[in-house]
């Protein structure tokens, strides 16, 4: 080839070349103008951190970021929050604290640029624990003083505390709390556990597994303790001639004696404050009275004195009766229950035309024990009044609730039945207590 048609050969690739540039910066050009290049801001996008299994993460990283995209519209449009990664990456990085850039993944084609606000976020790594660490459960309320307990059990001896070495650290223990203040029978419960440190205060940024246990406790009546109803003694005969007894608030309404078993077998299931005189009180008041014990029993409150409301009205009268007994409505021929107290005293409020008709023979307390099973139990008593359609204007009753303790066993032979009484039609269908 000479050297006129080599010099020629190049003019004519350059000039192509030239020419293929601005082909394509036409078409760029056209391209941008019909589709042109914006910018979208995408808020909140959520960080997801990749650390080692073996390290936990023990301060608050920012958990979001803002995200700045510049693409063409088209791309911009069909773009949406799921189609971005943000991602801050620790993974074979030590412990201590680490400034971390974020990084950005758009999952779509066409995009020109990204950026973030904030770039980095910090990390502090620590490596990852896990102890054994022993199961202790403890009693933080006891039942009540007339029960006592054994020890709480548990087939569950030492729990994992898993977390950070600086916070799993400190624990001793792991603790269950249980809490037996209503309980008069004996308990099976799942517990939750919490982890403690030496002072005993939580240790909160750990994992315990397993997070609860079983445990049992076995509660049984006190021989040495009984529970006895406060009865107030209240002189109504003292009360002020067209004025009548309204209600009565006793607190506490029960007490705890203890003194030996004869003692307490001697003792009655209601214990008498000493006399209230009602002479001069026409409304409402209160009074704080010591209680008439036994000598041979001791009041396990060191504080022996009873606050008793009183409450008075004109217009209308009151009337005590007395040793009402308590009738079981719904018992079982094999149930077997005993009552505390099984006879109670009954306070009407009603027209004193009214109650000089109604005697104590009258009067009906009846207890439902229908569908209950063995146990320890409290219930207020229905009261049921043989005079027709009487109109009282309340009802109380002194203890407010009867106690039941029920066993099954053997049936009993049946009683003779005792003579027919017309039935009682029912006064109110409940009681209304102060």
């Amino acid at each position: 080839m000479s050297r006129r048609s080599g010099r020629l050969l190049l003019q004519n690739s350059v000039w192509f070349g030239i020419s293929l540039v601005l082909a394509f910066v036409v078409w760029f050009a056209a391209t941008i103008q019909a589709d042109p290049i914006q910018q979208t801001i995408f808020r909140a996008i959520p960080i997801t951190i990749a650390a080692d299994s073996d390290y936990v993460i023990t301060n608050t990283p920012t958990e979001t970021a803002l995200v700045n995209v510049r693409a063409q519209r088209s791309v911009l449009a069909a773009l949406t929050r799921d189609d971005i990664t943000l991602t801050a990456d620790v993974q074979g990085r030590s412990a201590g604290t680490h400034i971390v850039p974020l990084t950005v993944r758009v999952n779509r084609p066409g995009i020109i640029t990204t950026d973030t606000q904030p770039t980095q976020i910090t990390i502090t790594l620590e490596r990852l624990e896990a102890v054994r660490k022993p199961v202790v459960l403890r009693v933080i309320e006891p039942p009540p003083a007339d029960f006592a307990y054994d020890q709480p059990q548990t087939n569950v001896f030492q729990a994992e505390v898993r977390g950070a070495s600086g916070q799993v650290g400190p624990v001793v223990e792991v603790r269950g709390d249980l809490i037996l203040g209503d309980q008069r029978n004996p308990l099976t419960a799942d517990i939750p556990l919490v982890a403690v440190d030496a002072a005993g205060q939580p240790v909160r940024a750990v994992t315990i597994v397993p997070a609860v246990v079983p445990a049992s406790v076995n509660i049984y009546a006190r021989p040495d303790v009984r529970q006895v109803t406060v009865r107030p003694g209240i002189l109504f005969d003292t009360l002020p001639e067209g004025y009548v007894f309204e209600s009565i608030r006793i607190d506490p309404q029960v007490v705890y004696l203890t003194g030996s078993p004869e003692a307490l077998n001697r003792l009655g299931s209601t214990v008498s404050t000493t006399p209230i005189d009602l002479s001069g009180r026409t409304g409402r008041f209160e009074v704080t009275v010591p209680l008439e014990l036994p000598a041979d029993t001791l009041l396990l409150s060191s504080d022996n004195q009873i606050r008793v409301q009183v409450g008075i009205i004109a217009l209308v009268t009151a009337r005590q009766y007395d040793n009402i007994p308590v009738t079981l409505i719904g018992a079982s021929p094999e149930m077997q229950v005993t009552l505390n107290p099984p006879r109670l005293d009954v306070v009407l409020n009603a027209p004193l035309a009214v109650l000089d008709g109604i005697n104590a023979e009258d009067i009906q307390a009846v207890v439902d024990v229908n569908g209950l099973l063995e146990g320890n139990f409290e219930r207020p008593p229905r009261i049921l009044i043989q005079q027709g359609q009487v109109i009282v204007n309340s009802i109380q009753t002194l203890p407010r609730t009867v106690t039941l303790t029920i066993t099954r066993g053997t049936p009993a032979p049946e009683p003779t039945p005792p003579p027919a009484r017309p039935p009682l039609p029912v006064l109110s269908s409940s009681v209304r207590y102060e």
